[in-house]
């Protein structure tokens, strides 16, 4: 059960925000310090959306991007901040 009410309770969208013929979708973005628990809360919004959403991550997504996250996420390679901003800008 989710904090705050019954199963799902937390993830209801107002139906204006989800059928509203001005807008053709949301972007969603979830910000935290690391281990906070973004990744549990995107599987759960996405699986409260179904098949209308499609995850993305930054970087990554692509081969060339998941080859990128996987550089930038190895302890064992050193990065000055410049290569490191670069890579995410890749």
């Amino acid at each position: 059960m989710l904090p705050g009410g019954p199963e799902g309770a937390l993830l209801r969208l107002p139906p204006a925000l989800v059928a509203s013929p001005e807008m053709g979708g949301l972007f969603v973005t979830l910000e935290g310090i690391d281990r906070s628990g973004k990744t549990t809360q995107a599987v759960l919004l996405l699986d409260a959306l179904g098949d209308a959403a499609t995850g993305v991550r930054e970087p990554g997504g692509t081969p060339a991007g998941e080859r990128v996250r996987d550089i930038l996420k190895d302890s064992d390679v050193a990065l000055s901040a410049e290569a490191e901003a670069l890579l995410f800008a890749a």
